[in-house]
């Protein structure tokens, strides 16, 4: 990933968690404002439910009490007290009484339980009402709630019960009002808030009878099971507990309505929308979509800016950085840019500065060396020549001393004279095998010395190897050159291996058998300054093999084990413009390398 889009990246996600870090907080308050005021406008609603109740309690106990305390209640209670009352006589009376002080429910009641007279009812039906009593006697003047009938249907009326004592008898005086939609009508109900009243009709919270706050009959939906379990277990209900109404995107509250002995009668409910709340969540959700498409085209400013500013000079220090790298002459750094790229460039120059200086030093102390080892060569051949020269001498004929000297002077002149032919394509893995193949006489058991133990190779050839750029001939006898160091470098026998690979770029040889290099020069440098009594000579051949890989853009380098030995050998495959006319000169290449002198 590039350092624009990496900033941009980057900008783009720390912005995107900011906005989001931002828009979390935004959230969790906006949603926290909204409980709130759904929280205390539910709470002053059912708060204003209680007071209702409260001051209709208040009202219906003292007007039951006026009844219970006239004159005509009186002389009632004195009437019915004799024996074998008339009680049709009174029939009509509790709808007088209920209109006179303005009470919608009313009944006369003997003290047995049984109706004298009833708005409920026209003249004295007989049917008799245990619970009057009861309730005279736990009620304590207070009003209470019970579940009644109007007009054929089942409602909550809030009563009060006031009992007069005549000698022995009773008579009991029942009053009070129902509770329906007025009950809702005066309840403080901001936006989006609405009221419901849940009636128990069956008893047995199953059926259920709902109206709303115009008295018209309304549905619970998917809050009816709410309402169940609140009417089966008041602890359900009240302003802490509430369903999510997912349908009308909502939530309901319910305040249960509940009888002395604590049965749930009904329950009025409170629903809240929370339309205005999801209207503010989209709302912010919007906020964030567009600060994030800002946060994009910012981000991608912000990257193109960075990539002027930055990325321009450290392009320039990493092409100076290049050049330092392969020891150009020239490499220095551009010291323009910001103060960091400006200390950057000049530690780039200071480190080149080094580095030349070194590269001088260390080209100084090779060519030192490299004089050294050659005069200790030549000495040595020189030294080896005039020995021959002096036994010729003694014996009168001098022609094989100078022949000697010949074949030093021709060594040496081959070796500073070493020229590559015009270089074409070939394939690695050909000049390989025609190597292999010169040297077949040497893995032959039969042509073996018995003196010297068996060696065989062991070949690993990759085919996919792509072409390279050289002289088939040249690296024919640097490769034997290789191939009869290792083979010689093997005193005890054993297999060698001969692997080729395909690396980025490159094309691999890798020569490997068991044993040590013979000495640590010809390990280190593939030189051998000191006369060697081996089967070949490794004197100027290594290095002859080795400026021939040189001449072909490859290196050559050394693996040095207490077990196992090696030579890698590496080539610069062939560039794409020149495989186009690969084909072409593969025909005229030559086939295999040419015979090694050495074999």
């Amino acid at each position: 990933m590039t350092f624009p889009a990496k900033v941009f990246v980057s900008f783009v996600a720390a912005f995107a968690l900011a906005a989001a870090l931002l828009f979390s907080a935004a959230i969790t308050g906006e949603r926290g404002s909204f409980s709130q005021l759904e929280s205390s406008q539910v709470s002053a609603a059912f708060e204003n439910v209680r007071r209702e109740l409260d001051r209709g309690s208040e009202d219906v106990s003292r007007r039951v009490n006026l009844v219970a305390e006239s004159e005509a209640t009186l002389r009632m209670a004195l009437d019915l007290s004799r024996p074998q009352p008339d009680y049709s006589i009174y029939s009509n009376d509790a709808s007088g009484a209920a209109r006179t002080h303005a009470l919608e429910v009313f009944e006369f009641v003997t003290g047995d339980g049984m109706v004298i007279s009833s708005t409920e009812s026209t003249g004295a039906s007989g049917r008799k009402e245990d619970w009057v009593a009861a309730a005279a006697a736990s009620g304590e003047g207070r009003a209470f709630l019970r579940r009644g009938a109007s007009a054929g249907q089942l409602s909550i009326a809030q009563l009060a019960v006031r009992s007069l004592a005549v000698g022995e008898r009773k008579m009991y005086v029942v009053g009070g009002r129902r509770l329906d939609q007025r009950l809702l009508a005066g309840l403080p109900l901001g936006p989006g808030m609405r009221a419901l009243l849940f009636v128990d009709a069956g008893g047995n919270c199953d059926a259920q009878q709902v109206i709303d706050s115009a008295g018209a009959p309304a549905s619970a939906g998917t809050a009816a099971e709410f309402l169940t379990r609140v009417c089966r277990n008041p602890a359900e209900g009240g302003p802490g507990r509430h369903f999510a109404d997912s349908v009308a995107r909502e939530n309901d509250y319910a305040m249960p309505l509940t009888a002395p002995d604590h049965s749930v009668l009904g329950a009025v409910v409170i629903g809240y929308s929370s339309a205005a709340q999801l209207a503010e969540d989209q709302a912010l959700w919007r906020r964030l979509w567009l600060a994030l498409a800002i946060g994009i085209v910012g981000g991608a400013l912000v990257s193109y800016w960075s990539a002027a500013r930055l990325v321009k000079p450290l392009v320039r220090l990493a092409r100076s950085a290049r050049e330092v790298a392969v020891l150009a002459p020239s490499a220095r750094a551009d010291e323009r840019g910001g103060p960091e790229v400006v200390a950057l460039a000049q530690a780039l120059n200071q480190a080149a500065q080094k580095l030349a200086a070194e590269r001088d030093r260390l080209m100084q102390a090779e060519r030192v060396a490299s004089w050294r080892e050659m005069t200790r060569r030549l000495t040595a051949d020189i030294e080896s020549a005039l020995d021959t020269l002096a036994d010729a001498r003694a014996s009168g004929d001098a022609s094989e001393g100078i022949a000697a000297f010949q074949r030093v002077l021709d060594r040496y002149r081959e070796f500073g004279e070493m020229l590559v032919l015009p270089l074409q394509s070939l394939r690695l893995n050909d000049v390989v095998r025609g190597v292999l193949r010169d040297l077949e006489p040497l893995f032959n058991p039969a042509a073996n010395d018995v003196t010297r133990p068996p060696i065989s190779p062991e070949v690993a050839l990759a085919e996919d190897l792509p072409s390279i750029r050289g002289d088939a001939s040249a690296l024919g006898r640097a490769l034997d050159t290789f191939l009869l160091y290792a083979v010689y470098s093997m005193p005890a026998g054993g297999t060698f291996v001969v692997r080729t690979s395909r690396a980025p770029g490159f094309v691999l040889l890798r020569i490997e058998w068991p044993g040590q290099f013979p000495n640590d020069e010809e390990a280190g440098r593939l030189f051998s300054s000191e006369p060697v009594k081996r089967p070949y000579l490794a004197a100027l051949e290594l290095p002859a093999a080795q400026a021939t890989i040189t001449d072909h853009g490859g290196t050559v380098e050394t693996v040095r084990g207490e077990q196992v030995s090696a030579v890698v050998i590496r080539f610069p495959e062939e560039p794409a413009a020149s495989t186009a006319s690969a084909t072409e000169r593969e025909s005229m290449a030559p086939s295999a390398a040419t015979p090694s002198p050495l074999a």
